[in-house]
């Protein structure tokens, strides 16, 4: 069952798919009754688009058992006791998702702000030591690592994780700057701040300059300034180039981004609106130019 359908009390019962056993998990026979307790938490950082903060992961579900022992499982492999309830609850909320497209992201459960850190995402810092281990997605790291680096991301679930030798966990990742291909890590303890990045200053309403409308336009939407437009002729997300230029042309949108389609599908163009309703007159105006328009 969806675990945004589950509540806390809920009676459930547990189902493990065969494959699932075949390779070894059998955490309980099939039928187990259990009480829903709660669910998982993850983290949305200040660069992920959604609000920041602590919310539940409804895919993990917190159970309770006849005999006082308590587990995680996949909400998948649960589903509710009372029948009648649950398909009551599914109704409703395949109404909620007729009369709002995007109920099923506008209706997460935030739990509560983010624990406070020393440095923000997009801070730039200076690193006494960084971890061995560097994540490379698209590009190779400098052969010569430069001296300031920027915080592109943190892992909040580990602030207050210890290593083996006792010292605090490498939990900001840091690289060139953001979207350079590549990061590291380091702790909290290794890193000192050289100046504060962009989000932190948003956030504490100082003065913000970007050199240039598409670094400006990218930030406003990493920090979810900006939403994505459903295609009025579909309902959907998928767009066609000139599709998303009519768009941005009768005010509907304010400018689009392509990335790689999966498996040579093509380019996939996310169309947005931005929030900020001057912002968006610019990069709407820039947009049209720039494709001759």
């Amino acid at each position: 069952m969806m675990g945004s359908l589950l509540r806390a009390g809920d009676a459930v019962t547990i189902t493990i798919e065969k494959e699932s056993r075949e390779w070894g998990y059998n955490p309980c026979p099939d039928g187990t009754a259990a009480t829903v307790v709660g669910f998982e938490e993850t983290y949305h950082g200040r660069i992920l688009g959604l609000a920041p903060g602590v919310y539940a992961n409804e895919f993990w579900v917190r159970l309770r058992f006849a005999d006082g022992k308590e587990s995680t499982e996949f909400a998948g492999r649960i589903e509710l006791t009372d029948k009648e309830e649950s398909e009551r609850r599914v109704a409703a909320y395949r109404e909620a998702l007729r009369l709002d497209p995007d109920y099923w992201k506008n209706s997460r459960q935030r739990l509560r702000d983010l624990p406070g850190t020393p440095f923000w995402e997009m801070d730039w810092v200076r690193a006494a030591r960084t971890s061995g281990v560097v994540s490379i997605y698209e590009r190779m790291p400098p052969s010569c690592r430069p001296e300031i680096l920027q915080v592109v991301g943190i892992d909040y679930h580990h602030l207050a994780t210890k290593c083996l030798d006792g010292s605090k966990f490498p939990a900001y990742r840091i690289s060139s700057k953001v979207g350079a291909g590549w990061d590291t890590s380091a702790s909290e303890d290794d890193l000192v701040l050289e100046e504060r990045g962009p989000v932190w200053k948003h956030y504490h309403k100082e003065p913000l300059s970007f050199p240039s409308l598409r670094e400006e336009g990218n930030f406003f939407d990493w920090i979810g300034e900006a939403d994505e437009v459903r295609n009025p002729a579909s309902g959907l997300y998928a767009w066609t180039k000139e599709e998303a230029l009519e768009a941005i042309r009768k005010g509907i949108a304010h400018g689009f981004s392509a990335s790689n389609g999966l498996f040579g599908d093509g380019p996939y163009i996310s169309v947005k609106r931005f929030k900020d309703p001057g912002l968006g007159a610019r990069i709407a105006v820039a947009t049209l130019e720039g494709f001759g328009r």
